[in-house]
């Protein structure tokens, strides 16, 4: 019976200055199957989310009511198909246990981004039969 065995990994998803609207962008090619992230932590920029300080009254409170709304998902781009993995916001800034399965069996870029300008952070392994 064959040993399966697990390849650890971490990424960053950064700000794409080149894609605006997709806000965070990371490809890598695979040609595992199955990829068992074992946490996505969001790490957002506070001061581009809040703005400039201001002393006009309400500006700065609408600002943060407008941060503290904000859900970030996190997607999935294989072979042109696109799918979300999770959620995150400002109460639940960390997701674990997402499980992903890649049908097919050669190389393919996988994709993943979010539409906004955050910093997430992908931890987890990727079986090697």
């Amino acid at each position: 019976m064959p040993i399966d065995y697990y390849k650890f990994f971490s990424i960053v998803l950064e700000p794409n200055p080149e894609y605006p609207t997709r806000g965070v962008q990371k490809t890598f090619d695979t040609w595992r199957r199955y990829i068992h992230f074992t946490s996505a932590v969001m790490d957002m920029d506070f001061e581009s989310m809040l703005g400039p300080a201001t002393f006009l009254p309400g500006v700065h409170c609408e600002n943060v009511r407008r941060w503290m709304a904000s859900k970030y998902t996190l997607k999935m781009n294989f072979n042109g198909e696109e799918s979300v993995l999770c959620h995150l916001h400002v109460a639940n800034d960390f997701q674990s246990n997402i499980d992903v399965y890649l049908p097919g069996n050669t190389q393919s870029a996988v994709e993943f981004y979010c539409e906004e300008t955050c910093r997430i952070h992908l931890n987890g392994k990727i079986l090697i039969p």
